[in-house]
């Protein structure tokens, strides 16, 4: 079982509520676990994907960005 990190930037919140229940359900269906980060817009995506990747063993191990 593999930790799903779900990185947001909430520009549409209504669509990002559609997306975000969209994935969390299929990550919950194929019997994984997840984490949403949310940042403030596009440009910080990057940056928040790699401190998470490198922020320690316990970290997801796979990136999702929506």
């Amino acid at each position: 079982m593999s930790t799903i990190l779900i990185v947001e930037a909430r520009f549409y919140p209504h669509l990002n509520d559609m997306l975000l229940e969209g994935a969390r359900n299929a990550i919950e269906v194929a019997g994984h676990k997840h984490e949403t980060i949310t940042v403030p817009g596009a440009l910080e995506l990057p940056a928040a994907i790699s401190l998470a990747a490198k922020s320690d063993a316990s970290a997801p191990s796979s990136l999702w960005v929506s």
